[in-house]
C-alpha cells in the first residue's frame, strides 16, 4: 500500500475551487466531494495499477458520483496527484499540463 500522496499545486487549487463550487451549490456537497475524492484516493493507495494509463505515463482514476478524474502517477511509493480534472473540460488544457 501506499504510504505518501502528494498534490501538485494545480491538482490542490482544482480540489479547492471545486469544492467551493459545490459548497455554493448546497451546504454539504463540497464535504460530499472531498469525501468521494477521499474514497477515490484510498483506492489507488490499495491498488495503484487498477486505473488505466491515460495519457503518456498518467493513470487516470474517476470519482463516484462527481464527473472528475484524477490524473496520477506513482513512483517509489509515492503517489503524486497531477489534476483533479473536470471531465466536461477541454482535454487539451490538461494534456497541456501534464507535458
Amino acid at each position: 500500500m501506499i504510504e505518501q500522496v502528494e498534490f501538485n499545486p494545480n491538482a490542490r487549487k482544482e480540489v479547492a475551487d471545486s469544492f467551493d463550487w459545490y459548497e455554493s451549490r448546497e451546504v454539504g456537497l463540497g464535504d460530499d466531494f472531498l469525501g468521494a475524492l477521499d474514497d477515490c484516493i484510498r483506492l489507488i493507495r490499495h491498488h495503484p495499477e487498477l486505473s488505466p494509463i491515460a495519457f503518456k505515463n498518467y493513470r487516470r482514476a474517476l470519482l463516484a458520483q462527481f464527473p472528475f478524474a484524477i490524473f496520477y502517477r506513482v513512483h517509489s511509493s509515492i503517489l503524486t496527484i497531477y489534476a483533479v480534472f473536470h471531465c466536461s473540460k477541454n482535454p487539451l488544457r490538461l494534456a497541456q499540463r501534464l507535458i
